[in-house]
C-alpha cells in the first residue's frame, strides 16, 4: 500500500508491506527486445529463431546489458505489435 501526504510543502511517503507479493507480468522490456535483435543483427542473423541459441549463453545476455533474452515467439510478436511505433 501506498498513501501520499502533503503538509506545507512537504511530501510524505507512508509504504506499507502487502500481505501478498506483487509481480510484474509484463515479461521482458522494450528495450531488451530491441537489443536482442539489434545484437542477432550484429551478428548476421536476422531470423527471429537465431535468438534460441543465445538465450542460455550470459556473454550475450552481459554484453548487451539485457535483464533477459526473449524467446523467439516473444521477440517476434513485441516487434509485430510495436513495428509501426518504433
Amino acid at each position: 500500500m501506498f498513501a501520499l501526504k502533503v503538509v506545507k510543502n512537504m511530501i510524505y511517503f507512508i509504504i506499507k508491506k502487502l500481505p501478498y507479493d506483487l509481480s510484474s507480468h509484463a515479461g521482458v522490456a522494450n528495450s531488451d527486445i530491441l537489443k536482442s535483435y539489434l545484437g542477432l543483427l550484429c551478428l548476421g542473423k536476422n531470423d527471429f529463431d537465431a535468438i534460441e541459441n543465445f538465450r542460455t549463453n550470459p556473454f550475450f545476455k552481459r554484453a548487451l546489458g539485457l535483464v533477459n533474452v526473449p524467446s523467439s515467439p516473444t521477440l517476434r510478436q513485441r516487434l509485430d505489435a510495436n513495428a509501426s511505433s518504433w
